[in-house]
């Protein structure tokens, strides 16, 4: 497993929290 490959993951996941969060606030 490289770094590279880590920082996606972890943004994949930020992006999806965000997402998640702001659909809550929308409901």
């Amino acid at each position: 497993m490289t770094t590279q490959t880590a920082s996606t993951e972890r943004t994949a996941t930020q992006i999806f929290l965000g997402r998640t969060v702001l659909g809550y606030w929308r409901l």
